[in-house]
């Protein structure tokens, strides 16, 4: 999961540094494919070649950190859930119900019964509570964000279905709608996209040939499928600032990959 995380945020902050470097300088088109890269990093946990081994080095190295490495040691210290008296006599009672004396046993069986004494006393570590506590709240997180995208693209679709009207325009199968209250063109839908349009469009036949091309060249371009990659992405490292960015740079670089 480290790993998953420090390489995945490497990764983002070359593609940010190059598009920083190269602004204006490269193909758009190219420069959003780009954001490809970044996003089947995040869809895959398991890392390959190179970028594994930079990764690995990265935690090791902060590992061995002596304040990283003593924060770790004082982490792994067991938390004692019972006092050794109490962990003592309950093994005792467990041998004796087994008709097993404690004081005939020798030393090897001494040494056996410490250990299971000792499995008593010691709890989880700090690290087990952190981890765990950390995982729960990963997949409530993960939970809430897909909720809340579920949310608004519900709400958007039963906002424009309502006050749609069809055009009589179809774009390579693709129908084109008019919606009233819509604030921007936009193709929406996964399996049956639909190219919704404003009511402004309709009054310029350039402006409107320009919105369909545009709308159309997302089809291509299979934009609406990467907006729901886009999306499990987000839901899946909700709590890296980094993937957020990403998200929007990728979505913004997409509409001028299509202007292009």
């Amino acid at each position: 999961m480290i790993e998953w995380i420090i390489s995945s945020s490497v990764l983002i902050l070359v593609i940010l540094g190059l598009r920083a470097i190269f602004r204006g300088k490269i193909n758009p088109i190219f420069q959003y494919l780009l954001w490809g890269i970044v996003l089947i990093r995040l869809l895959i946990p398991i890392s390959f070649g190179t970028t594994s081994i930079s990764a690995v080095k990265l935690k090791d190295t902060l590992e061995q950190q002596p304040s990283v490495h003593a924060v770790i040691d004082a982490g792994n210290i067991p938390i004692a859930t019972q006092s050794y008296e109490d962990a003592y006599q309950h093994v005792v009672n467990q041998y004796e119900s087994q008709g097993i004396f404690v004081e005939h046993l020798d030393h090897e069986a001494q040494n056996a019964m410490q250990e299971e004494i000792q499995d008593l006393v010691n709890g989880p570590t700090f690290w087990d509570i952190a981890k765990s506590i950390m995982l729960w709240g990963w997949l409530i997180g993960i939970v809430f964000v897909c909720i809340l995208f579920l949310y608004t693209n519900i709400r958007f679709y039963i906002s424009i279905a309502c006050q749609s009207a069809t055009t009589g325009i179809v774009k390579e199968k693709l129908p084109v709608r008019v919606v009233g209250n819509l604030d921007t063109p936009c193709l929406f839908g996964l399996l049956h996209p639909v190219i919704y349009i404003t009511e402004d469009a309709l009054e310029d036949e350039t402006y409107l040939l320009h919105i369909v091309e545009h709308e159309y060249t997302h089809y291509l371009h299979k934009d609406h499928i990467w907006s729901v990659l886009r999306g499990v992405c987000v839901a899946l490292h909700w709590y890296n600032p980094l993937v957020w960015v990403a998200a929007f740079l990728s979505q913004r670089d997409g509409e001028i990959a299509c202007d292009e």
